[in-house]
């Protein structure tokens, strides 16, 4: 069970750890009006530095790429070393995956980025990686890849920051062995989600979306919240909500997160008489 995202273009608003961004743009700056750089281009002092977190990879022939360099911490949070072995020493859905986004970089001599992870949420890690080609006298001789961890806390943080006056609960599917969807665990919820539920952060972020709020799917609540997750299509929404200990009317907007969504809601005053600007 896998999940990934690839990205051709806007990577700043995709990628949010400053390794990935640092080495695309040294790429860029060192590739000029060209299609790609040369490796020897890039700045040695600034490449030392992102060294932890770098791969390098050349290609040996069709759909197949080897490892000449696996950063420590690439091999510290995988547990394992590539350093000397193949692309085509993984199995299934992840050497697909490489072999799709490696081989489309260097037919197209255009960067990537992505985001994937094997595995439940709970489970395994969120990696996010860019892929840029480089080259020795114009010709296409590596692909340098910074890939790291996505530090999901620091990001779900500046969200928060930004959403004055409305609440947000950020979720990530969890999945049978059949693939299916059958629940969220709650990854993150500001201070208005959290007053809703009268629990605390911790009590929250240990918990699913369908513990909290059960009746989210009987009121078909909870199948938009696939169809957004599954199509990468925002809703908006009028929920009127009288269960699971709330009471009142929201305006909420569902858009899709990694794999899951983020719910954003405000609380709408009652409808009537008593409501209207008109007084």
């Amino acid at each position: 069970m896998m999940y990934f995202e690839i990205f051709e273009s806007n990577f700043e608003t995709h990628l949010i750890g400053p390794e990935a961004t640092l080495l695309h743009l040294l790429w860029t700056m060192a590739k000029g009006d060209r299609a790609m750089p040369d490796e020897a281009d890039l700045p040695a002092g600034r490449m030392e530095y992102l060294r932890d977190d770098l791969m390098i990879l050349k290609p040996i022939g069709d759909d197949d790429w080897l490892y000449e360099h696996y950063g420590k911490r690439i091999a510290h949070h995988s547990e394992f070393d590539m350093t000397g072995r193949k692309v085509s020493d993984f199995q299934g859905e992840i050497r697909d995956f490489f072999v799709k986004v490696y081989g489309q970089v260097c037919r197209e001599l255009r960067p990537l980025a992505t985001v994937h992870r094997m595995g439940s949420f709970l489970e395994r890690p969120l990696w996010e990686r860019v892929i840029l080609p480089v080259g020795e006298n114009g010709k296409l001789s590596r692909l340098y890849v910074v890939n790291t961890i996505r530090e999901q806390e620091k990001e779900i943080g500046h969200l928060f920051a930004r959403a004055r006056g409305r609440g947000l609960f950020f979720l990530q599917f969890l999945r049978d062995e059949q693939d299916r969807i059958v629940d969220a665990q709650i990854i993150g919820a500001n201070a208005l989600a959290r007053q809703m539920t009268n629990l605390r952060y911790d009590e929250l972020t240990t918990t699913t979306a369908l513990t909290v709020f059960p009746h989210l799917r009987d009121l078909g609540i909870w199948d938009r919240y696939v169809e957004v997750g599954t199509t990468r299509v925002p809703v908006d929404l009028v929920v009127d909500y009288h269960e699971d200990g709330v009471d009142g009317r929201f305006e909420v907007t569902v858009s899709p997160y990694l794999d899951g969504v983020i719910v954003d809601f405000q609380r709408l005053p009652p409808e009537g008489p008593l409501s209207s600007s008109e007084g």
